[in-house]
């Protein structure tokens, strides 16, 4: 643990979830983020929302200064249950995020991590994640 501490400089958000922030009603699970020193990681916990645009594209809210990619993020989701296909989610590095090919009621699985754009950040999107 004190090797982590080092590696790192203790500079950690710790796990935030920005669920509540999304504008499409969200019905189960939570889109997370963590900057781990220069790390940044975005997770998909079982994301599923109640009724997905008739586009299948959910646009992310827009990701705070810190917790940016240093480049175009993209990555796949997988359905978490038995669905045949899955999706992809990107991310800009000016923050901006997309969920494609999402579905109402799918649940969406992912985790991506790259490196974070900006110094590290002074204030934290979202709350902590329980």
């Amino acid at each position: 643990m004190s090797w982590l501490l080092r590696r790192s400089g203790g500079r950690d958000t710790g796990w935030r979830d920005l669920t509540a922030v999304i504008a499409t009603t969200v019905q189960s699970g939570r889109l997370l983020v963590r900057r781990k020193a220069d790390d940044l990681s975005v997770v998909l916990d079982d994301l599923a929302f109640v009724e997905a645009p008739t586009s299948n594209n959910i646009p992310l809210p827009r990701m705070a200064v810190g917790f940016r990619p240093r480049y175009r993020l993209r990555g796949d989701w997988y359905p978490s249950l038995g669905y045949a296909a899955g999706g992809s989610l990107g991310i800009t590095a000016l923050g901006y995020g997309n969920l494609y090919f999402a579905s109402s009621g799918v649940a969406m699985s992912a985790t991506l991590t790259c490196d974070a754009a900006g110094v590290f950040p002074t204030s934290f999107p979202g709350v902590v994640a329980a």
